[in-house]
């Protein structure tokens, strides 16, 4: 006599390996059926679902909180569509697509200034530039403190927020490493802060010369030459570089706290960390 036996399978899902297989795939995939599909096709991220909610809160939001929630989320709508990029609301997700990150950071520094904490626990209160300095060497200017830092971008991570919530859309930069050689630069003003690496240098406004020298960095900033001198700080670590909010709303998680515990994580692992911590929403 034989005795069936059911065995039950459940499959094991690795949330890491699932975006890593489909990053910047279902953008694609939402471009192409909105295009072809325009009226019936609802998105993969639930994109589409975003807009309707914006628009409906577009038409009966009264108070200057929520009209601040609608300018910054008309930004964030504006930035994704010209550079293909399809998130929904209370998501995150990671961008490596150097080509859409400009597009999006681009769009979004053209309209706001932002708050911005640094994995190194720099912060500024109005960053107010973001620009591309050669192949893979960018920049974000904080006007606040007349500092550029400088950094090797890797990818982007958006999270927006329900809009009810009235709190800022946060993008996360993760940055790549950058080597340098030690042997030339003795006399660099190198630091070492949480095992993340960087140099501090100065840029004169008059003649664009650059001071490298520790001394000669700290005798330009004495006294009435401050002012002509531009701080620049170059990073060289990879990790989860910073995040920016933008400054007209509030933040809805402890941001500081999550960069500054996970600064050492890649963008993806980050990603999967967070959206654990929303799924509560």
């Amino acid at each position: 006599m034989y005795r069936n036996i059911i065995m039950h399978s459940e499959p094991f899902i690795n949330e890491y390996l699932i975006i890593n297989t489909f990053d910047d795939l279902s953008d694609e995939l939402d471009v192409f059926f909105e295009t072809a599909l325009p009226n019936e096709y609802k998105s993969i991220t639930d994109y589409d679902r975003f807009k309707q909610t914006y628009e409906i809160y577009n038409d009966f939001a009264d108070t200057d909180d929520f009209i601040n929630v609608l300018k910054i989320n008309k930004i964030i709508i504006q930035a994704l569509d010209k550079a293909q990029i399809r998130i929904g609301i209370n998501e995150i997700k990671i961008i490596n697509d150097r080509k859409k990150i400009k597009i999006f950071l681009n769009e979004i520094f053209k309209e706001s200034e932002f708050g911005c904490d640094l994995y190194n626990n720099f912060c500024s209160g109005q960053i107010t530039n973001f620009k591309q300095i050669d192949h893979s060497l960018f920049s974000l200017y904080a006007k606040d403190l007349d500092t550029i830092y400088e950094f090797n971008l890797k990818s982007i991570i958006i999270y927006i927020p329900p809009l009810h919530y009235k709190n800022s859309p946060i993008v996360f930069i993760e940055s790549d490493e950058i080597t340098y050689d030690q042997t030339k630069s003795k006399n660099h003003y190198i630091f070492d802060r949480y095992n993340i690496f960087y140099m501090n240098y100065l840029r004169n406004k008059d003649n664009n010369e650059l001071v490298f020298d520790k001394d000669d960095i700290i005798k330009a900033n004495q006294g009435f030459h401050v002012s002509r001198y531009e701080n620049i700080y170059r990073f060289f670590s990879k990790g989860i570089f910073c995040f920016l909010n933008f400054n007209q709303l509030k933040n809805q998680f402890e941001f500081k706290k999550i960069l500054f515990e996970n600064h050492h994580l890649t963008g993806k692992q980050l990603e999967v960390k967070i959206r654990s911590l929303i799924k509560e929403l």
